[in-house]
């Protein structure tokens, strides 16, 4: 059976990503960091047996090629992020993927069982994975096969939006696993948590090279 990980992630121009951490640090900085957390998220999917990584980006940026190999890179399809995250779902579909989980970046001390586990659970078609976050969100979604109104009706980057794609997932006729909670690195104080977290290369070598803080 044909698994695969797809890694969303936006291009990492200051001024656009971790926009939330420039409270305390530079934009440039920021950028730094959410760098840092693709390469170590995508060195993560690497390391897993019998399981095919790809990269969607919101668009082009200098190097993701140079990360992910040409070949494994997709542009994410415009619209909101339930659009995006079923037109990924579809791409790897129509690749013949029959298991496809998307995570962000946002968690790069996710532990590599929990991306195991929401395979594992994806055994019939009728099945769905989420992997919660303590802030109401998601760091993980995953489905034997996508459905059109699968988003239908979530409200994004809110308290509830795990519980809505839960509803709208059992409207559109999924069995939804949910994995163990996790967290997001979103705010300054998020950062200072990750310290005391295991650490992949690009996270750690950031941490051991930035200024101390303001």
């Amino acid at each position: 059976m044909r698994q695969a990980i797809a890694l969303f992630a936006k291009a990492a121009e200051p001024g656009r990503v971790k926009t939330r951490l420039t409270t305390r640090l530079s934009p440039e900085e920021a950028a730094d960091f959410h760098t840092a957390c693709v390469r170590d998220s995508w060195r993560k999917l690497g390391e897993m047996e019998g399981v095919e990584r790809r990269l969607f980006a919101d668009r082009e940026w200098d190097d993701w090629s140079a990360l992910a190999g040409r070949d494994r890179c997709r542009i994410q399809r415009p619209g909101d992020l339930g659009v995006r995250m079923h037109g990924a779902l579809d791409d790897l579909h129509a690749e013949g993927f029959e298991r496809a989980v998307i995570i962000g970046s946002d968690s790069p001390s996710l532990p590599v069982d929990y991306l195991q586990q929401a395979l594992a659970l994806l055994e019939s078609e009728d099945d769905a994975v989420l992997g919660p976050t303590e802030d109401g969100g998601y760091y993980l979604v995953g489905c034997r096969g996508p459905r059109a109104a699968m988003f239908e009706g979530v409200r994004w980057s809110e308290e509830t939006t795990l519980d809505e794609t839960v509803i709208a997932f059992e409207r559109a006729g999924y069995h939804v696993r949910l994995l163990p909670r996790w967290w997001d690195v979103d705010l300054p104080e998020d950062v200072d948590r990750l310290r005391g977290e295991p650490l992949g290369p690009a996270v750690k070598a950031w941490f051991e090279g930035r200024a101390p803080s303001r």
